[in-house]
């Protein structure tokens, strides 16, 4: 079992100590991170979240400004918790706001969208978290943290626990929060367990490109610019293909989900640049006593979505395949759709137990590829009704082979066009539908 804790931190210079109490252990410090050594299962790594806002110190990048916050963050858990950098991770997370360092003669300025908070903790956090094992334990602690910080945090961490629940055999959310302090009031903070339940599955049917085309980040580009259009345009030809892997997962269709896998690395690679060039379109400028720090870029819902569907692949650990064998359809049944579904694991049993009796009762037709049709005897029109209703083994594009060892299936190449219809049909739907464009 993995078990990692997960915790936000504001503003170290307006902490007292406190002598915080969990459970039947107690301790003295200025924050609540040393609970890491009382909590079951204990945290193998620890994630800190913490904000750009905090910088107290003039700068002149952006990139500057965040490594100077995480050695102040470095530096603070490691004398007051013992922590190591191997052990604990820390998120420098964009926010937003006017602040005025302790004794220091200084304004900052942060303006951007709010929104870029949760939309890069999550990629941050799923990076995080995506190489954990079939059975893990995410504790988080939200006791510190600025307003905004623990909520959304919260909600990240909850729809990243819902895709980790699709592949893992048990994947169990444990929150925690210490009452709160007044100071010259308050010695003594209780911590509470104020959630313990295992992680719940959304089914999340909002496809990439919701408005019709795929839009990765919002704004004025000053850095970049051809390089973003590139990428965007680049998600644009794949979205249909990753609304088919996204829906293929949600609404059960073991061939589809084969068929439309996406390309991890390449996913994976085009996120990281996205995060590259909304970084590098950050701008920090000095007025006197004024720094100004301004995001030109921000995140947009399908940065997010994106992030989604690689956090799904990832952690599902398949490749895309064309012919699929009637044993790994099978087998994808039992050992990942059966998990979260019932209604899914019944549905694709009884479709591919149909495919599998119809060859067994005519393997002469099947030496060579067929469309099921052929040998159900039916002849009726595609309609994605149909497509969804048997598990996207509708028997006008799927076409199957018995080699005298194995039943193998496909879809059929001419008829590829209607199989991505019918997997798009199963996603919410949206306000422009545009032709589906091959890769």
């Amino acid at each position: 079992m993995s078990s990692v804790l997960i915790t936000t931190l504001g503003d170290p210079s307006a902490w007292d100590p406190v002598e915080y109490i969990y459970d039947k252990f107690s301790f003295r410090s200025i924050f609540t991170l040393p609970l890491s050594n009382y909590i079951t299962p204990k945290p193998d790594t620890i994630i800190l979240v913490v904000l750009d806002t905090i910088i107290d110190e003039k700068t002149s990048s952006y990139g500057d400004l965040v490594e100077k916050v995480r050695s102040k963050y470095t530096d603070l858990i490691s004398k007051e918790a013992g922590l190591s950098c191997d052990r604990a991770k820390i998120i420098v997370a964009p926010g937003v706001g006017r602040f005025r360092p302790k004794n220091k003669d200084l304004l900052f300025n942060f303006i951007g969208s709010l929104s870029d908070f949760y939309a890069y903790i999550t990629f941050e956090i799923s990076k995080l978290l995506a190489e954990s094992e079939m059975e893990v334990t995410i504790h988080l602690d939200l006791t510190h943290g600025i307003n905004f910080m623990p909520s959304l945090t919260l909600l990240a961490t909850k729809k990243i626990s819902s895709v980790l629940a699709l592949t893992r055999n048990n994947v169990r959310l444990k929150v925690y929060n210490a009452e709160p302090y007044r100071k010259g009031i308050t010695e003594r903070l209780n911590i509470h367990l104020v959630e313990d339940s295992p992680a719940v599955i959304e089914y999340d049917l909002m496809p990439l490109g919701a408005k019709g085309k795929c839009v990765l980040l919002k704004g004025n580009v000053i850095s970049r610019e051809g390089d973003l259009r590139t990428l965007t345009s680049n998600c644009d030809k794949m979205r249909h293909k990753l609304n088919a892997f996204l829906s293929s997962v949600f609404n059960g269709l073991p061939l589809a989900l084969y068929t439309f896998y996406p390309d991890v690395a390449e996913l994976e690679n085009t996120i990281e640049k996205i995060v590259e060039i909304w970084r590098e379109n950050i701008n920090v400028a000095l007025n006197g006593n004024e720094v100004y720090v301004k995001r030109n870029l921000s995140f947009s819902g399908d940065f997010i979505k994106l992030t989604q569907i690689w956090l799904i692949a990832k952690t599902l650990n398949l490749s895309r395949r064309a012919e699929v064998s009637y044993k790994e359809l099978d087998s994808l049944r039992k050992d990942f759709f059966s998990k979260f579904s019932e209604k899914i694991d019944s549905m694709v049993s009884r479709d591919l137990y149909r495919v599998e009796r119809n060859v067994e009762e005519k393997r002469e037709k099947c030496k060579d590829w067929v469309k099921l049709r052929t040998i159900y005897g039916e002849s009726k029109d595609f309609t994605e009704r149909d497509f969804l209703a048997h598990s996207g083994l509708e028997m006008n594009v799927t076409e199957v082979k018995y080699d005298g060892q194995s039943i193998m299936l496909r879809y059929t190449e001419d008829e590829m066009k209607n199989v991505i219809k019918g997997c798009l049909h199963g996603l919410l739907k949206v306000k422009q539908i545009a032709t589906p464009v091959e890769d």
